[in-house]
Parts: structure tokens; C-alpha cells; sequence
């Protein structure tokens, strides 16, 4: 695994960190009745999100164009965080959506 790579894994850890904790700003926000600043904090939240898929779609690239990425504990862990602020929007954006009144199918 080159530098290259290492950047990319650290990038989605760090960037799905970020979300989750613009995540969790907008949940506070929302029980103190911010729709605004909970709509913006989901908003940048999402925008943190993208630039951690970005960094795992290009490892996924490399790895189909060279197919010689080992995976390590390291990638393993980047995928988890990944995995986890996704599955954190889902349910925060429910209970936004509660708290707004709104109905969630």
C-alpha cells in the first residue's frame, strides 16, 4: 500500500468522522426547534459524506484496474466509519423528520 492509498483511507475515516459529528449537531439542534441550523448541519454532513465516498470509490478503481490492494485492518476500520455515518443519516433524518412533524415512510 503506497501513501496514495493511506491518504485515501485516512480521508474517508476522518470525512465520515466529520459527518457523524455534523450528524449528531443536528440532532441537538432539532430538539432545541433549529429546523434551519439542523437542515444546514445535515446538509454539510452529507457534503462530508460524498468526499468519503470519493476517496473509497477511487481505492475501488485502483484495485479493479491493478487488482493488488491488500486489505488491511487499516481499510477495514475507513470502511466502518463509512458504513456507520451512513447508517447514523438514516436514523437522524428520521428523527428530524419527527421532530418537524412530518410523516416518514
Amino acid at each position: 500500500m503506497n501513501d496514495e492509498h493511506v491518504q485515501e483511507i485516512m480521508n474517508i475515516i476522518s470525512h465520515s468522522g466529520l459527518a457523524k459529528g455534523l450528524m449528531f449537531q443536528a440532532l441537538s439542534a432539532i430538539k432545541e426547534g433549529n429546523n434551519d441550523e439542523a437542515d444546514k448541519n445535515m446538509k454539510q454532513a452529507d457534503e462530508e459524506l460524498v468526499i468519503s465516498h470519493q476517496a473509497q470509490t477511487n481505492l475501488l478503481f485502483y484495485d479493479a484496474e491493478h487488482n493488488d490492494l491488500n486489505v488491511t485492518l487499516l481499510m477495514v476500520h475507513a470502511a466502518d466509519h463509512l458504513s456507520s455515518a451512513e447508517t447514523t443519516r438514516d436514523f437522524i433524518n428520521v428523527i428530524i423528520e419527527i421532530f418537524k412533524g412530518g410523516k416518514h415512510e
